[in-house]
């Protein structure tokens, strides 16, 4: 291909997303430190929650890409996830939050529309031998990141300076200019593209008795109602999602049969990733988890005469990610242009590898504390930069191999499963994240760093092995995706 500009599609899904994560990692920042200083819970309680909470997220992307695939089409699921998300920030910002579970069961069905169509309604602007596509996915890959660096630093501070409210009502503005900015571009630049397919009846009304549109909203509103109510029950959610995650890989190889040859066997590649995306993220999950309160506790946060706000450390790895995002993105469009073949498969090793050494660097600093139990925030960073390596090197083109290597008919329901592997991500690191939960009666720096640096050195030699086992795999998979 001699035009190697992007489409213009990505520059709107591009600040969609961008405002979508500006609101979704004020969540993440904040909801572990929220959960602990305001309600007063356990590591274990406020773990318990997060993972169920997080997990529910990034379940429900694999209903919301099915529904947006047979009924909705990827506008309206865009579109009527934003508005969720809005419902969700807002009822969080209300004083004393009377509405909390109400409101975190919005954002987890906001999720589930917005989520996985957004990045399948981007694959669509490509071809699917296209070059440009982990370039253009890591491009997008920037936007999450610029939402995400600006969520920590400006919801922090509002909610530090006016209330924890304040700070999650923030969130819900940045998603009203989200919408705003869908309902543009949508009608200016493509119009045409991601309308509901020629066989949905959501929107119909048949012989004047049955209206699908009532009965749509009947079903959205009862799942509200469902996962309210199962919030209160994260240990069921979490060995729950667990099961379904199983379920969802079982039908994907069940219906890799229905194919034949390359398809069946890039399906069965794409499960392969899955299962070593798991991997990846469960570790990565540990910095909403038992990085946010090992900063809390263990990291000197002294900045001359000011204390550097826990939350704020959140923004360093999407910072890393802005400043990289164009390297990474020239290297695969230049890999690609010279016909090197750098499989995904080795790619997501890389990213293993990577965030093992995280874990491995941190470890050896805390060995060497100081004698308060504290270590220095420069080695915050250093983990944080070799994470966003790691995560680099993986999930932007996590995104891209799905819509690569999916069938047309199953890629909203496929990228549904991509988050539904990052589900399975959160319900695994909660159990892991309570590996470091440190007792009532431990609650000292000492003590405290003790526990990390044991778990924090089993965590990085886990990922090492995982990353190897993987480089050992990568040549039958590149088989499997043949030319992907």
């Amino acid at each position: 291909m001699s035009n190697f500009k992007q489409p213009v599609g990505l520059k709107v899904l591009f600040f969609a997303e961008l405002w979508e994560r500006f609101g979704f990692y004020t969540i993440q920042a904040l909801l572990v430190l929220y959960l602990t200083k305001v309600f007063l819970f356990s590591d274990t309680q406020a773990y318990g929650l997060f993972s169920a909470f997080s997990a529910l997220i990034y379940t429900t992307p694999v209903i919301g890409g099915y529904i947006a695939d047979r009924f909705l089409g990827f506008r309206k699921a865009i579109l009527l996830g934003s508005i969720l998300y809005i419902i969700g920030y807002l009822l969080l910002g209300l004083p004393n939050n009377p509405y909390f579970y109400l409101a975190l069961a919005c954002l987890i069905w906001g999720n589930g529309f917005f989520k996985s169509c957004v990045s399948s309604f981007l694959g669509t602007f490509y071809e699917k031998n296209d070059i440009r596509r982990d370039s253009g996915f890591t491009i997008f890959y920037m936007g999450i990141n610029i939402g995400s660096f600006l969520a920590p630093l400006i919801c922090t501070y509002i909610a530090i300076r006016f209330g924890w409210n304040y700070g999650f009502g923030a969130a819900g503005i940045g998603m009203i200019i989200g919408l705003i900015n869908c309902l543009y571009g949508f009608n200016k630049y493509f119009p045409e593209k991601g309308l509901p397919p020629n066989s949905s009846i959501i929107f119909k009304t048949i012989a004047g008795k049955i209206n699908y549109q009532h009965v749509f909203w009947l079903i959205i509103i009862g799942l509200i109602a469902l996962t309210t109510y199962l919030l209160h029950f994260e240990t069921f959610i979490n060995y729950a999602l667990i099961a379904f995650s199983c379920f969802v890989v079982l039908y994907i190889l069940l219906v890799s049969f229905t194919y034949k040859g390359e398809q069946r066997k890039k399906l069965w590649a794409l499960i392969i990733l899955f299962l070593f995306s798991i991997v990846f993220w469960s570790l990565y999950m540990q910095t909403f988890l038992s990085i946010t309160l090992f900063i809390d506790r263990n990291v000197d946060r002294h900045f001359f005469n000011w204390i550097i706000p826990t939350a704020m450390f959140q923004s360093i790895n999407p910072f890393f990610i802005i400043i990289l995002s164009p390297l990474f993105a020239k290297l695969w469009l230049y890999l690609g242009k010279n016909k090197i073949d750098f499989s995904s498969s080795s790619k997501f090793a890389i990213g293993i590898l990577f965030i093992g050494l995280g874990f491995i660097c941190l470890s050896l600093n805390i060995k060497f504390m100081s004698v308060l139990g504290l270590v220095g925030g420069t080695w915050i960073v250093w983990l944080f930069f070799l994470q966003t390596c790691g995560e680099l090197s993986l999930s932007p083109v996590g995104l891209s191999a799905v819509t690569a290597l999916s069938p047309p008919n199953l890629s909203g329901m496929l990228m549904g499963a991509w988050f539904l592997a990052l589900a399975g991500s959160y319900a695994v690191a909660g159990k892991i994240a309570d590996l470091t939960a440190i007792p009532t009666n431990l609650n000292t720096s000492v003590n405290s760093a003790a526990i990390y640096y044991k778990n924090f050195v089993y965590f990085g030699w886990f990922a090492i092995f995982s990353a190897i086992i993987l480089f050992a795999l990568t040549p039958f998979l590149k088989k499997m995706m043949k030319s992907t």
